[in-house]
């Protein structure tokens, strides 16, 4: 249950306002996940592969009002990053370079990445580039829906509402499929 106390104390660290400090658990949550997912792939690619294949989820619980299978976008702060033939570069890019590259090694995210209060992406500004702070929400639950995860668990009651009914965060383990069609909005 390794992963299962990452994303507890990811959360616990999350609502005590030491977001830094949750965003390097969970990124190693995504790693540890993603490891397990696509075994034979290097770090950088496993966990670029994982967040893009599970954008649906970073989406849905990390960007309000936006739910997509996939982001490209404009980053022109961040030239390192490698941008494709329009010069955009996809979201998964930005969460592993700028984010987990940097927590991991430097005990903080990229100093151009900005996370405010309101959804709103890129939006680049002297320098800065823009992702709401929710997102580490969308990073959580793509941990937690993986059906690898299945029998993690966190140490602590609370309660997760969703257009078709509230769950308690335990019930939520390993049901990716099971939570897609409320994420593509099709419940009944």
């Amino acid at each position: 249950m390794e992963i299962g106390n990452f994303i507890s104390n990811a959360i616990k660290n999350y609502k005590d306002g030491q977001y830094n400090v949750a965003l390097s658990l969970t990124c190693s949550a995504i790693d540890a996940t993603a490891k397990k997912t696509y075994p034979s792939l290097n770090n950088n690619r496993r966990i670029k592969k994982f967040i893009s294949d599970n954008m649906r989820i970073v989406s849905f619980f990390g960007l309000p009002g936006i739910s997509c299978g996939g982001l490209r976008i404009n980053c022109d702060s961040m030239p390192e990053i490698k941008k494709d033939d329009q010069n955009r570069v996809g979201l998964e890019d930005i969460i592993y370079h700028a984010i987990r590259c940097n927590i991991i090694h430097e005990c903080k995210p990229d100093p151009r990445i900005e996370f405010i209060a309101h959804t709103s992406i890129g939006g680049e500004k002297n320098g800065k580039f823009f992702l709401p702070a929710q997102i580490l929400n969308g990073l959580i639950f793509c941990v937690l829906l993986q059906k690898s995860n299945i029998n993690e668990r966190v140490n602590f009651e609370m309660e997760i509402k969703l257009p078709n009914k509230i769950y308690d965060i335990n019930e939520l383990w390993g049901k990716k499929e099971e939570l897609m069609p409320v994420m593509l909005g099709v419940t009944k």
